[in-house]
């Protein structure tokens, strides 16, 4: 019945309204409207009491003061739209939870009665300060400094570490006085600019899990050191075990309270007021730089440096300031162009030609490139009162040089190892300084002296190597040094270089015909090249030759050497010399006469145990033997005293394991090139002759036997019959005990050799080239000398 007596009123209203005699229209909706009034304020939390009145809706907005100062008009609608809903009918009393301490905020509150909005209503509250913690000690910082790193733990996180102090410190950053420092190892959202870090606002907590939550205090990282009145250190330092910072953005940068807590229970107040940069230790500069305003730091020449027809133009630029010692005043940019192009017809006014040159990741020093060896983006921060300076890894980039005049216009794009871009942008002068090394230019000359050293066929490739140095006098004033490769000798003992026309090997390649062309090998002469001294025998000069040819021909002793070369930097070398070739032959080594001694002397032995080697295996020993005293050890050994004498140094390989009490097994043991059972080792093996003064000759075994025997006393009876490569006999007889090193030992490795008499040196290295990247390195603006660097005995330990 209820609901039939509903709808029977509802529709004969409906008939009574259109039916109306008088026609009155309908009475307006009342306005609604909204009553706020402040309730109970804490640092954190805030009440009030919202009363709504004629409304059908309400709703309220909460922001904090400045933000809504700055954010678009707030009115009924957009309350009723984007606030939260309250029930009509009564007052209500709402909570506000997390809200900041010290800060004000703004809440806005709005009504709807149909389609009509009420006033905005407006309450403003300032939360409170937090209370502090229990502290014993109080410290004001005068000084500040940091470091931003990315965070270990997730990819949203800084971690800003920071150590504020109240210690005072000399011009060369060290502790001068008594006082603290603390170190806190902060965590907040990451900087937006890594470049221009700044740490959040907001309350840290002591993180004793080191987990790297945000607005957390790292543990690991985070401590107190201490000073005496002189400024060492006083103890060690100590672990902060607890520990609350309170950062607030100010006017002057920062305002900041640290409570913390040492490991002894010890409590503190730090508070510091004042700015502080935060240096950027991310290793990447995290996001796109534009620099403009650059000046020009250095501008120099270096000419052929490479000796390879291109040449090298070095920039420094930056917008650091710097002192009159080149040492960073400030915070800034510092960017370093390697560039490589057109050789410049005068050195003394070099040109940078106009291009666009390219970064090259190989490292090559091409034609319109920049080379990523001096090529780098450095930035200068300014922590404490000492710059620090941070390189960010280029991968790839291009700068384009337009030249007006006298001026240029450089416009770059370097990427940077993390995919950012450091674009720039400078125009001025480049005067370029002469610093263009002196080249050799063309020669023709006829040489008077002659050496040669004979080494065989090094690299087992049917090859056979000789290095030739000719010179024009005594004093080598200018000299050729020539790398050959040649057919294989008839004869190791009497080796002849073939007639014929030798031209430059391919890259690597041991070819019979050819002559390695010259390089760099760390800094000296390598391959085939020219030099010229200067008057104090220096190297003035040099030239590497690259293609052309190289004649030789032989007569009755006699060899006719025709040289007509080109340089890598385009020089015309020309010469010739005819005479004799005084050849030393260190494959064979040098005629000693036949050699028979009785050793009285086994100095060294040694070992190494049990191997296999082409299914061969073998029990390895190193004996040596002298008919005089010496010393050292393996196969280092030399005279104990400066007088003549002999020795060998054997590689011996027996077919049985030794004896219990370490003695080579008996049996008689012949030279091979192969290791396997009852043989000593043709490539390792050599005997050593002495002459009074302590001068060694060297010489290799052409064939020979080992006779070893065991006596009754524990001793052995060694044998050597042997003969030299140059066919000279090779004798000698021990009877004795062998005291044997490394019988525990089975596993040590043993001595390889790749040729006869080991690898030789490089042969004739000339003085070292001068270190062009070590001058361009010292063009780096530099840190000041005397920089306080907010240290005790370091700088900040870095992560």
């Amino acid at each position: 019945m209820k609901k039939i007596f509903t709808l029977f009123a509802a529709t004969a209203l409906l008939w009574g309204g259109a039916c109306s005699d008088d026609n009155t229209p309908d009475e307006p909706l009342p306005e609604p409207s909204v009553t706020l009034t402040e309730g109970v304020v804490t640092d954190t939390e805030a009440t009030f009491t919202i009363l709504p009145d004629d409304a059908e809706q309400c709703a309220y907005l909460c922001m904090k003061t400045s933000a809504a100062a700055a954010s678009e008009a707030v009115t009924a609608e957009r309350i009723l739209k984007e606030g939260e809903p309250v029930a009509v009918g009564k007052a209500r009393t709402i909570t506000l939870h997390d809200l900041e301490p010290e800060q004000t905020y703004t809440v806005y509150a709005a009504a709807l009665n149909g389609s009509v909005y009420s006033e905005v209503a407006r309450l403003d509250f300032t939360t409170g300060a937090t209370p502090e913690p229990p502290y014993e000690t109080t410290i004001a910082a005068t000084s500040g400094l940091g470091e931003y790193f990315k965070s270990i733990y997730d990819d949203k996180t800084g971690n800003y570490q920071i150590k504020i102090t109240n210690i005072v410190y000399d011009d060369y950053g060290y502790a001068d006085s008594a006082g603290h420092a603390f170190t806190l190892d902060l965590y907040a959202p990451k900087a937006e600019n890594a470049m221009q870090a700044r740490i959040p606002a907001g309350t840290y907590h002591f993180d004793a899990d080191d987990t790297g939550a945000q607005f957390s205090v790292g543990r690991g990282y985070s401590k107190i050191e201490q000073t005496d009145e002189q400024g060492y250190p006083k103890g060690a330092a100590m672990q902060i075990t607890a520990a609350e910072v309170r950062v607030k953005t100010v006017d002057e940068g920062y305002d900041i309270a640290a409570y913390v807590t040492d490991k002894e229970g010890h409590t503190y107040k730090v508070t510091y007021r004042g700015d502080m940069v935060l240096a950027n230790k991310t290793q990447a500069i995290g996001s796109d730089q534009r620099i403009d305003g650059l000046k020009l730091y250095y501008a120099r020449y270096y000419g052929q440096a490479d000796h390879n027809g291109i040449g090298n133009y070095y920039v420094s630029l930056g917008t650091v300031d710097v002192d009159e010692y080149n040492s960073a005043t400030g915070n800034g940019w510092m960017i370093r162009l390697d560039f490589w192009g057109a050789v410049s017809a005068d050195d003394d006014k070099a040109v940078l030609n106009d291009g666009t040159y390219r970064l090259t990741p190989t490292g090559a020093h091409e034609s319109g490139s920049l080379s990523p060896d001096a090529t780098d983006v450095a930035y200068y921060f300014l922590t404490g009162k000492s710059p620090v300076r941070t390189e960010y890894a280029c991968s790839e980039g291009t700068v384009t040089v337009t030249r007006t005049g006298e001026s240029y216009r450089l416009d770059g794009d370097i990427e940077m190892e993390d995919g950012s871009h450091v674009r720039f942008s400078y125009e001025g002068p480049l005067a370029f300084e002469n610093r263009a090394e002196k080249l050799i230019g063309d020669v023709d000359v006829q040489f008077t002296t002659a050496t040669c050293t004979y080494q065989g066929d090094q690299a087992k490739q049917g090859c056979d190597t000789y290095q030739l140095r000719l010179a024009v006098d005594e004093k080598e004033s200018i000299f050729v040094n020539i790398d050959l490769r040649t057919a294989v000798a008839a004869s190791v003992l009497d080796p002849v270089i073939p007639d014929g026309d030798y031209t430059a090997a391919a890259d690597g390649a041991q070819t019979p015909g050819t002559f390695v062309p010259g390089y760099l090998f760390s800094g000296y002469l390598a391959g085939t090249n020219i030099g010229k001294k200067d008057k104090w025998g220096s190297i003035e000069t040099y030239g590497l030759l690259s293609g052309g040819t190289i004649r030789f021909a032989h007569a009755a002793g006699r060899y006719t050497i025709t040289i007509d070369a080109v340089t890598t930097d385009n020089f015309r070398i020309k010469g010739t010399y005819e005479g004799e070739l005084p050849l030393d032959n260190k494959v064979v080594g040098p005629a000693i006469g036949d050699v028979d001694f009785a050793a009285g002397y086994a100095p060294f032995a040694y070992y190494y145990g049990k191997r296999t080697e082409n299914s061969n295996e073998y029990y390895y020993y190193l004996l040596t033997f002298s008919d005089i005293e010496m010393k050292g050890s393996y196969n280092g050994i030399y005279p104990a005293k400066t007088e003549a004498g002999h020795s060998a140094v054997l590689y011996v390989y027996a077919g049985t394991a030794p004896a219990a009490d370490g003695r080579v097994p008996a049996g008689s043991y012949a030279l091979s090139d192969v290791k396997s059972g009852f043989t000593w080792d043709k490539a390792l093996s050599e005997g050593r002759s002495y002459d009074a003064q302590g001068n060694r000759s060297t010489v290799f075994f052409g064939s020979g036997t080992l006779d070893v025997a065991h006596d009754a006393a524990g001793g052995c009876t060694i044998a050597l019959d042997a003969r030299t490569l140059r066919g000279e006999p090779f004798r000698f007889t021990y009877s004795g005990k062998i005291p044997m090193e490394g019988l525990s030992n089975l596993t040590k490795a043993a001595p390889t050799s790749s040729m006869l008499g080991g690898t030789l040196p490089q042969r004739d290295a000339v003085a070292p080239r001068r270190d062009i990247l070590a001058e361009k390195a010292a063009t780096i603006v530099r840190l000041p000398a005397t920089a306080p660097a907010m240290r005790l005995r370091k700088e900040i330990a870095s992560k």
